[in-house]
């Protein structure tokens, strides 16, 4: 399942970011007249239109309307977030 995260206030995830290896946003194409309720953003049409997003890496910010954040970091055995 895709969530979808606010990246506000910047500047805490900026901080973030600095101590991240592994990361990224996606920017998706959602048409403006798609409604972004609970029970639309779970639909097959938005998580596909989710699915097709440009992986950006290599930045520490990125402007749009439909931006995703994610990250990739070690765990331990039995570790859960």
């Amino acid at each position: 399942m895709v969530r979808e995260i606010p990246i506000t206030p910047f500047i805490i995830m900026h901080n973030l970011v600095n101590l991240l290896t592994n990361y990224g946003f996606w920017s998706a194409d959602i048409p403006d007249e798609w409604v972004r309720k609970r029970d639309e953003v779970v639909s097959i049409p938005y998580l596909t239109r989710i699915s097709q997003a440009p992986v950006i890496k290599d930045k520490k910010e990125l402007t749009g309307k439909h931006l995703g954040f994610f990250t990739e970091f070690p765990t331990k055995e039995g570790e859960t977030g």
